[in-house]
């Protein structure tokens, strides 16, 4: 054997053995591991994600929507960007989803449950006509016209003289401020008269003596004197004059019972805990 080849043979044996000393090493196979667990979880990763797919059919709806609102044929700039708007809004998506966006973004996730009752929705059927009807007899109060009242006021935007309801018991004529809602309200329905002036305000009008002056009632705007001269209770609205409404808020408790049907079912496939960490029932 040559003194080169006694050299190389030295050197061969050299490497084989660091190599072997550095297979001993702890630390090494646990990188080595590592470094072999991170290509592989890689690897899965990648093969886990479904690929985003431009298909034939889906670029020639991508083109017929386009056309159909241009009115006109697609150029093929258009076409090409149509395209990658496409695949786009795919990838974002694909990345938003991965990111969490729909659990931590409250308008992402106020759409997919809208687009979930949605899709309940479209499985509860037509209301029949004896639906409708029952529906209607097992609600009455909620088709009744409202109480409407005739009232006066006098307004006052800051606290009023000490004497003011007085002299108005007594019939002499008080000029208070001017009122944007105006002083008369003839016929006004419950509903009216909260918008206008408040639920405290209407409440005070309710328990005020007919014909007669009381007050002041405070209201966000000022004070008020009220004098109601007339009450008319609502009356039961005849069938026909609210079916339509009768037949919407049918369809509207028959989705409702349908999503809670479909919550309960939620129940059994996931674990639900309230705050104090407790399951719920």
């Amino acid at each position: 054997m040559t003194d080169g080849q006694t050299l190389a043979s030295t050197h061969a044996a050299g490497r084989s053995g660091r190599c072997a000393r550095l297979l001993r090493e702890p630390l090494f196979v646990f990188l080595l591991a590592g470094t072999a667990l991170f290509a592989a979880h890689a690897w899965v990763e990648q093969r886990a994600r479904p690929a985003v797919t431009l298909s034939a059919e889906t670029r020639a709806r991508l083109v017929a929507e386009f056309e159909s609102v241009v009115g006109r044929q697609a150029s093929e700039a258009e076409r090409i960007r149509l395209e990658r708007d496409y695949l786009a809004e795919e990838l974002l998506a694909r990345e938003a989803i991965e990111n969490d966006v729909h659990l931590t973004d409250p308008g992402v996730r106020a759409r997919l449950v809208e687009a979930v009752r949605r899709r309940i929705a479209v499985e509860v059927p037509e209301p029949t006509d004896e639906d409708v009807v029952n529906h209607y007899a097992e609600h009455l109060d909620l088709y009744r016209s409202e109480s409407t009242v005739d009232f006066a006021q006098v307004y006052f935007r800051d606290t009023p003289p000490p004497e003011v309801l007085e002299r108005l018991q007594a019939g002499e004529p008080v000029r208070g401020d001017e009122a944007a809602q105006g002083t008369v309200f003839p016929d006004y329905g419950e509903s009216m008269i909260r918008g206008l002036f408040g639920e405290a305000f209407l409440a005070a009008l309710q328990a005020a003596p007919l014909d007669a002056w009381s007050g002041p009632y405070e209201s966000p705007s000022g004070w008020h004197y009220l004098r109601p001269t007339a009450r008319r209770p609502g009356v039961l609205l005849a069938f026909d004059e609210v079916r339509d409404q009768v037949a919407d808020d049918y369809t509207a408790a028959a989705i409702e019972q349908a999503v809670d049907a479909h919550v309960a079912g939620l129940h059994e496939r996931y674990e639900v805990q309230v705050e104090d960490g407790s399951p719920t029932p």
